[in-house]
């Protein structure tokens, strides 16, 4: 299953992902988060087992703990954050088989301060 997040839905900007909201969805393959989201919430892809690629728009600032926990297949990441807000606890799990990780400039990066 693919995933394209819309970047409105009755006329109204998506904004945000909710917690949990894909929580266990194991036949999730491929998400896209568009530009208008600026926030992903707690465990909101949580043992999305199956989702081999990731890409998350400009627009987002925050994203919650164990947000991406237990997508373990995940190769592709796409982060285009502008401004994305230090991550205080960790999103993802990465199992070693990323074959591509890119990150924003935009996202910022505890160990840089």
């Amino acid at each position: 299953e693919y995933i394209i997040i819309p970047s409105s839905h009755n006329s109204l900007p998506v904004k945000a992902i909710d917690a949990e909201l894909f929580k266990f969805k194991s036949g999730i393959i491929s998400v896209v988060i568009p530009d208008t989201v600026t926030s992903i919430g707690e465990n909101a892809f949580n043992q999305c087992s199956s989702m081999v690629e990731l890409t998350i728009g400009k627009g987002v600032k925050d994203i919650g703990a164990n947000a991406f926990y237990g997508c373990n297949r995940l190769q592709k990441i796409n982060v285009h954050a502008e401004n994305m807000n230090e991550l205080t606890a960790s999103p993802f799990s990465l199992s070693g088989n990323e074959k591509g990780i890119r990150i924003g400039e935009g996202v910022k990066n505890s160990s840089s301060e």
